[in-house]
């Protein structure tokens, strides 16, 4: 472990790893329907996705500068 200023960066050796079938698609592509990953907000905060959360569409605060 070394550390870098609020956190700490960990290196290591892959030495075994698993393969779950069922959360992968007929594609091989992760099924999200079946795979929850939290995603980090800060401040010791996670979040998981699910049906509950709803995707919103935001103006890109540039696009002033593209037209």
């Amino acid at each position: 472990m070394i550390p870098t200023g609020d956190h700490d960066w960990v290196t290591g050796t892959i030495t075994a790893c698993s393969y779950i079938p069922e959360i992968f698609n007929e594609k091989g592509l992760p099924d999200f329907q079946n795979l929850h990953i939290p995603l980090y907000l800060g401040r010791s905060e996670y979040i998981k996705l699910d049906e509950k959360i709803k995707k919103q569409s935001f103006i890109d605060p540039l696009s002033y500068k593209k037209s």
